[in-house]
């Protein structure tokens, strides 16, 4: 009885699993677009400054907008590496072999 208790609690443990992870997944994505959207803001201002702006402004200016344009570049390409590394590793513990609770389970009874 013991046996099928941890059998049991093992099986929604791994049937609950892939919801936590897609809802921290999806607060990882949703933070990095907010990122990208203050970083696009932040580029849209500085781009608006520098039509009219001193020489010395201009050189700053062009600095931050490199940093920005690095920023929003490693920002397009974490929110696709993500995806593909949960996916990734989504299918390999599908085609993976069962944990010893779940092969129990599926074992006939005598």
């Amino acid at each position: 009885m013991e046996s099928q208790l941890t059998d049991v609690a093992r099986v929604i443990q791994l049937a609950v699993a892939p919801v936590f992870l897609l809802k921290a997944v999806a607060a990882i994505i949703g933070a990095l677009n907010a990122r990208l959207g203050r970083t696009v803001d932040r580029r849209r201002a500085l781009q608006e400054r520098l039509r009219g702006c001193t020489e010395a402004d201009e050189r700053d200016y062009r600095a931050e907008l490199r940093m920005l344009s690095r920023r929003i570049r490693i920002t397009n390409w974490a929110r696709p590496a993500l995806i593909v590394g949960c996916a990734s590793g989504a299918s390999r513990r599908r085609t993976g072999s069962c944990t010893p609770a779940v092969q129990r389970l599926n074992q006939p009874r005598l």
